[in-house]
């Protein structure tokens, strides 16, 4: 893993071999977590090159509310475009081939870099878009666990 800079002043961390086919983690609401980096790291192993766009700039929620007003406080708008960013990065050094995957807020993301990161397909796991921000026109698969959401 190494952090990196890309876009206009943004940052992230990369897994993998430059020359891959590219893969954009994007976190859920609690941030750049280790879970996320072990899941970039596992995606890496499997032959992809990863990037994690830090969305929320170093900052993560140690609890559920803390993680909601990060979350809340998000502009939708503004992570599409550093989505958007991470993509261009990956092709530019190296990636023929860029995808997103995301989970719960980054899965909503992912929904929407569909339509507007000029990615490959994309896989959101378990997060939905408002509507107003994405109406999807890319291959994806979704992964939605209705076990997750029974409590």
């Amino acid at each position: 893993m190494a952090k990196v800079d890309f876009g206009s002043g943004l940052y992230g961390y990369e897994f993998g071999v430059k020359n891959n086919p590219g893969v954009v983690v994007l976190q859920e609401w609690w941030g750049v977590t280790d879970i996320i980096k072990e899941h970039a790291q596992l995606i890496a192993d499997q032959g992809f090159r990863c990037l994690i766009p830090d969305l929320y700039k170093g900052k993560v929620g140690v609890d559920k509310e803390e993680a909601h007003h990060l979350m809340e406080n998000l502009d939708f708008n503004a992570a599409i475009g550093e989505t958007t960013e991470a993509v261009k990065y990956l092709r530019e050094t190296g990636s023929a081939k860029v995808g997103v995957v995301g989970f719960c807020m980054g899965g909503a993301l992912s929904f929407a870099a569909a339509q507007h990161a000029g990615v490959d397909a994309a896989a959101p796991f378990y997060g939905t878009p408002d509507p107003a921000i994405c109406d999807v026109c890319r291959p994806l698969t979704t992964r939605f666990a209705i076990a997750a959401f029974a409590a």
